[in-house]
């Protein structure tokens, strides 16, 4: 026993010496050599979880002579943390964490923010005592309206090694309506600052409560952004949407659509398919009734949009059309 003492002394002695987070790696390497019997505190998790985001192979070499957890115990003590609707702590701790070892270009990040529908259901949470599959906007924000999708918030980075966080998901009932939908992204934008990463860039689709959102921040034609806490914050229709929006507009016999002072029209698109289609060997055999006649269903799916428009499609247009086989009007540079 007198060993034991002097030796816990000399410990708590020399980790009086020695920066907080090194002390704690110290202690734990010199006192927890029982990994089995003794488990690993929160702070040290949080320390090795912070060098597992900043270097994997500095925490793989640091992990035996510190004695760290393993990666499978980091993964299990994020997902112990509390998540519930809203931006809430566990996601903005763990973004910190990632960002403490970022340069300062690394610092500007983008904001996607998406709206996906879901299968109305309602369950209790007995462990939480409260029923999931309401409307709820957190931080007790409930409603008693049915939530039927679901409003995600995340978190991208703008240049070198890719990744991604979510940060906010909130249950809604039918669709965000744009000054509620204000409210919770200038929110989401003041707790990224707080950290000390700068949102520089914010992506949605075309749905109607988005346009609306963009609406009330002011986004314009001659101002593309809008400002939160005197930071200017551009604004983005996500290009996967805006390709459909254009096949869409195109297709639509009402619209009128040019391109260098020359029309454009999808029946000069269908009627290379049904020329294409008679060939033994295809110049776009990739192109399907699908591309030009879609469902419903079909409309949302991004590559029947861009396949139509690729360059494949407008080099085969122009070869049937320089041998005479494609009848149309005028050249269909508008594929270029």
């Amino acid at each position: 026993m007198p060993i034991e003492k002097n030796k816990n002394r000399q410990i708590v002695e020399l980790c009086s010496k020695l920066p907080l987070h090194i002390a704690a790696c110290v202690r734990n390497s010199l006192t927890n050599n029982n990994r089995n019997l003794l488990g690993y505190d929160r702070e040290l998790k949080t320390i090795a979880l912070e060098v597992h985001f900043l270097s994997p192979l500095a925490y793989r070499y640091l992990k035996p002579y510190f004695n760290w957890p393993s990666p499978r115990t980091l993964t299990q003590f994020i997902q112990s943390w509390p998540r519930s609707p809203g931006c809430t702590y566990s996601s903005i701790k763990t973004l910190e964490l990632r960002s403490r070892g970022f340069t300062s270009d690394q610092k500007y990040v983008s904001i996607c923010c998406d709206e996906m529908s879901l299968k109305t259901h309602l369950q209790y949470d007995r462990y939480r005592d409260l029923i999931v599959g309401l409307e709820d906007y957190g931080d007790e924000n409930r409603t008693s309206r049915i939530a039927s999708s679901v409003l995600t918030l995340v978190v991208q980075d703008i240049g070198g090694e890719p990744w991604s966080q979510p940060l906010a998901y909130f249950f809604v009932h039918k669709s965000c309506k744009g000054d509620v939908l204000k409210q919770y992204v200038f929110e989401v934008v003041s707790q990224l600052q707080g950290i000390g990463l700068h949102p520089c860039r914010f992506v949605c689709d075309q749905r109607s409560n988005f346009v609306h959102f963009a609406r009330i921040v002011g986004v314009t034609e001659d101002r593309p952004f809008f400002i939160v806490n005197g930071e200017e914050i551009v604004f983005f229709y996500d290009s996967p949407h805006l390709i459909k929006s254009a096949r869409n507009c195109l297709q639509n016999t009402k619209n009128l659509v040019s391109f260098n002072g020359r029309l454009a029209k999808w029946s000069d698109i269908i009627h290379f398919h049904e020329q294409d289609a008679q060939q033994s060997i295809r110049c776009a055999p990739k192109i399907t009734s699908a591309h030009l006649r879609p469902t419903t269903f079909e409309k949302m799916s991004v590559h029947l949009a861009t396949q139509v428009f690729s360059n494949t499609v407008a080099s085969a247009m122009f070869a049937l059309y320089s041998s005479g086989n494609l009848n149309i009007s005028k050249s269909p540079t508008f594929l270029i």
